[in-house]
């Protein structure tokens, strides 16, 4: 058996074996060399490895019987066998096999031993000897993750130290590197040679990190890869906020829009500047100088420069358009801002509008107009400039010496009127208070400056050509006379009347109307008739008035007069045939005559006969008999049988009633 020097020195003397030549005659094996003789490196205790290894036959055939560890070397214990191909085999030259060798270290350090392949042919044994290294370092790495907290943008954070320490029994390997979403924004500001950490010993490795654009969370990770068997790699998590102040404005633009001076002389708009970051956000300068930046007044107010706006602050600044001092269309500019985080131009936008007004005439001739009426005419009014027209509230004024009589109406339609070929109307009321021309002047105001227009009209009136008087004369009470009287246009303006009216304390007894109905529109030397109607019903002097109204007030004395009637008067005529026949009936006719003028009312007519001769009349009643009027009433006398031939029959007739003398008349008639 061979000694534990005897073992060094032959791991030593194989290592230096160089392969035979083909030539050689005698079996021999070539073992491992180089390389091959530390196959394992380093393992973890508590770990292991296999290894397989060539052996090449460079002689006579040759047959392995059995390959064993020196038991007595260093690591005796810490190599095994697990197989081969070899065994049993017989290798002619040039042939190979393979022996399969577990490296499982059991301590820390380089561990080696020899390994015996045993043949047939005692000339050819060998050995070769196989290395390998235990290890079991340990790593601690403090803080085992950090954050930054907020850092802005494009400032660099708060460098970190970590701190890598070797807890294990042998020497710790590492490398660091930065890895993750983020990591191009963190860096390392020291980072020694931390290869190779010895036991109980430490390694320190800085962080840093500058974020760049965008605000929001940064991750990364610090990867610290090492040659322990459980921890490795060891990675740190790495978080921060990228913070940055942020320009917000309210509004993003301003828009004046269309603007005209007469009712927005000097607009102003508020611009508000906010920080809606995250971070501090200096103001360094503000002004307007692109397009047409002197149309308006920047007041900067409370951003002034070197202003800080911490996260949600904000100043206010003022933009006014000098719309008053402009030229007309647009005008356009913007509000540049220049802060800690960047710049920004606001736009600002204003068009100058203006007004113009166009008449549909100079003068408006309202024409012929009666005192007290008022006369109308229309004038047209069109916008025609950029701007919608604008009509000043109290305008137009009246001006002139018979402003008083003029009035101009101008309707809500014309405010707003745009240039787009539509017109308002105004109307012109002309109330004259007295006759002839007159004239006055209105004075429109508006966005379009002052435009007079003339106005002008006729006072006129109407008038009539009347009777001083009419007289009816004399007439019997209840008795009725007409006049016709003539009524003749002779003003300057059209006569119109009312129906006539008839006033005063006898207009009882009078009456008057138009004849065909009505009095109108009779222009000068045109007539028109009143029909004046008398009728009293009680006796003396009767007087009213015709009065007429429309568009004149004059009146006409009307006189009269009525007499009482003469007391009614009844007389009597009676005839018939002057022979009768016995048992026939004489038939008569009575003839009743009022004379007077007073009507006869309740007449009775009695007939009275001789009893021996004819028989009884009924009376015959008339209700009345007016005054001149006569009725004539037929009279049947029935003659008696009896009736002595050749007498004489006297009938009587009699009229009484109300109001008259009874009347009387009679007839004598023979009997045959």
């Amino acid at each position: 058996m061979f000694h534990r020097g005897l073992v060094i020195s032959l791991f030593a003397a194989i290592a230096l074996l160089v392969p035979a030549s083909s030539a050689l005659a005698a079996p021999q094996l070539l073992m491992p060399n180089g390389p091959a003789l530390n196959p394992f490196g380093n393992i973890h205790l508590g770990g292991s490895n296999t290894r397989t290894l060539t052996i090449e036959s460079v002689g006579d055939p040759v047959e392995i019987t059995s390959f064993s560890v020196y038991p007595d070397a260093p690591g005796s214990d810490d190599f095994a066998i697990t197989g081969d191909t070899c065994v049993g085999v017989t290798l002619n030259i040039f042939d190979t096999c393979d022996v399969t060798l577990k490296f499982t270290p059991l301590s820390v350090g380089t561990l080696n031993t020899t390994v015996f392949v045993n043949t047939t042919n005692p000339a050819a044994d060998n050995a070769f000897g196989v290395q390998g290294t235990g290890i079991d370092p340990g790593i601690n790495v403090t803080p085992f993750n950090h954050n930054f907290g907020n850092v802005p943008i494009g400032d660099y954070g708060t460098a970190q130290t970590f701190t890598i320490e070797n807890d294990g029994d042998s020497p710790l390997e590492t490398t660091s590197t930065l890895a993750g979403a983020d990591s191009e924004e963190f860096f390392f500001v020291t980072q020694p040679g931390c290869a190779n950490i010895e036991p109980d010993e430490t390694c320190d490795v800085t962080v840093n990190l500058r974020p760049l654009e965008n605000p929001g969370p940064r991750s990364a990770s610090l990867v610290i890869s090492n040659n322990t068997s459980e921890e490795n790699p060891q990675t740190i998590l790495l978080t921060a906020t990228a913070v940055q102040g942020h320009l917000a404005t309210d509004p993003a633009a301003i828009a004046f829009g269309n603007v005209d001076p007469y009712t927005a002389p000097a607009p102003n708009r508020t611009l508000t500047l906010s920080n809606d970051g995250n971070s501090n956000l200096k103001i360094n300068d503000i002004d307007m100088h692109v397009g047409q930046a002197n149309s308006y007044i920047l007041d900067v107010a409370q951003c002034t420069d070197d202003l800080v706006l911490a996260p949600g602050d904000d100043c206010e600044l003022n933009v006014t358009f000098k719309a008053d001092n402009v030229l007309a269309g647009a005008n356009n500019s913007a509000v540049s801002i220049y802060t800690s985080v960047g710049n920004s131009e606001i736009p600002v936008t204003a068009t100058l509008i203006e007004g113009d007004i166009e008449f549909s005439t100079e003068n408006v001739d309202v024409g012929d107009v009666e005192i007290g009426q008022s006369g109308t005419a229309v004038l047209n009014i069109y916008s025609t400039g950029t701007a919608p027209l604008l009509i000043a509230p109290d305008s137009p004024t009246i001006q002139g010496s018979s402003a008083a009589m003029f009035d101009v109406d101008v309707p809500n339609s014309c405010t707003g009127l745009t240039n787009t070929g539509l017109f308002c109307q105004a109307v012109v009321t002309f109330t004259p208070t007295s006759i002839a021309g007159k004239s006055a002047s209105a004075r429109f105001e508006g966005n379009f400056g002052t435009v007079d227009i003339g106005l002008s009209g006729r006072g006129v009136e109407a008038y009539a050509n009347l009777p001083l008087d009419e007289a009816f004369g004399q007439i019997k009470v209840g008795d009725t006379k007409t006049i016709t009287m003539r009524v003749l246009s002779n003003g300057d303006a059209p006569l119109n009347l009312d129906a006539p009216a008839v006033e005063g304390s006898d207009a009882t007894f009078f009456s008057a109307e138009f004849v065909g109905g009505s009095c109108t529109n009779k222009v000068r030397g045109e007539e028109c008739n009143v029909q004046l109607t008398y009728k009293p019903t009680a006796v003396g002097s009767h007087q009213a008035s015709l009065h007429l109204t429309g568009n004149i007030d004059q009146s006409v004395p009307l006189t009269g007069s009525a007499r009482a009637l003469t007391p009614a008067r009844i007389s009597l005529k009676l005839t018939g045939p002057g022979k009768v026949k016995r048992g026939k009936t004489l038939t008569l006719k009575v003839k009743l005559k009022n004379s007077g003028e007073t009507t006869a009312k309740n007449v009775s007519i009695r007939t009275t006969l001789p009893k021996k001769l004819a028989r009884a009349v009924k009376p015959i009643r008339l209700s009345a008999i007016a005054g001149g009027k006569s009725v004539t009433k037929t009279i049947k006398v029935k003659v008696k049988k009896s009736a002595k031939k050749g007498a004489k029959l006297k009938v009587k007739v009699t009229a009484s009633g109300t109001g008259f003398k009874t009347g009387k008349a009679g007839k004598l008639t023979t009997v045959r």
